[in-house]
């Protein structure tokens, strides 16, 4: 039957399905971005460029003073969709603070690091 799945399974599914929902969010975030300081540019190549981070691209230099705001706005857009400590993972990496974190989660700053602090590295 079409739901007969094992366990291997299921976790790549769901492993697929949180890679997409990022990855949509990402989109919206920066479609949003690219009706301001990335104009000129799709939403698509914001994203490229804010994922690849490569300092030898000018349109990475041009966009890197937002995508700590960007990488939050991605933990809005997924936090009630998903667990969102892939994007809090890369939200931090990306320089946002705990209090940053917390205030895009509707949580205390203690809270969020509290709760994430041990997943990210």
């Amino acid at each position: 039957m079409f739901d007969d799945l094992d366990a291997d399974a299921v976790a790549a599914a769901q492993h697929q399905i949180a890679t997409d929902a990022l990855a949509a969010a990402r989109a919206v975030a920066s479609g949003w971005l690219a009706d301001g300081p990335g104009v000129g540019l799709s939403p698509d190549e914001i994203t490229r460029i804010l994922v690849r981070r490569d300092v030898a691209n000018p349109q990475y230099h041009r966009l890197s003073p937002f995508e700590r705001r960007w990488a939050v706005l991605v933990i809005r857009l997924i936090r009630a969709a998903m667990d969102p400590t892939p994007a809090v993972a890369d939200a931090h990496h990306r320089g946002a603070s705990w209090a940053d974190i917390g205030s895009a989660l509707g949580v205390a700053r203690a809270t969020a690091y509290k709760r994430f602090s041990g997943k990210v590295t």
